[in-house]
């Protein structure tokens, strides 16, 4: 009895490392997720791709600045149209309001 017991633990050990691998990540953050919360985020940037902060509410207008996706801690300052001249850290500027989401 004993080894049948024994013989099995290679077996339960590979068992528990494979739950757990599946499990983890469903109770970690991604690393996009906000360390602050009650703040707006950028959001649908997809991962290799940056937002762009412009000097003025258009999409021709120059580019002053970029955010990562996933950027946290962004205040809004102003809407105008869609578009929201925003601050976030050093920069500040107007980004397409569909990219940004309150979290």
């Amino acid at each position: 009895m004993r080894a049948a017991y024994l013989h099995s633990l290679p077996q339960k050990f590979a068992a528990l490392i494979i739950s757990t691998a599946l499990v983890f990540p469903l109770f970690t953050t991604s690393a996009h997720a906000c360390a602050c919360c009650d703040t707006y985020s950028v959001t649908g940037v997809e991962e290799w791709d940056v937002l762009n902060v412009r000097s003025r509410p258009s999409a021709r207008s120059r580019i002053v600045g970029e955010l990562e996706p996933g950027t946290c801690g962004i205040e809004i300052l102003r809407d105008r149209r869609g578009w929201l001249n925003i601050r976030s850290g050093g920069t500040r500027g107007w980004v397409n309001g569909r990219y940004i989401e309150f979290r």
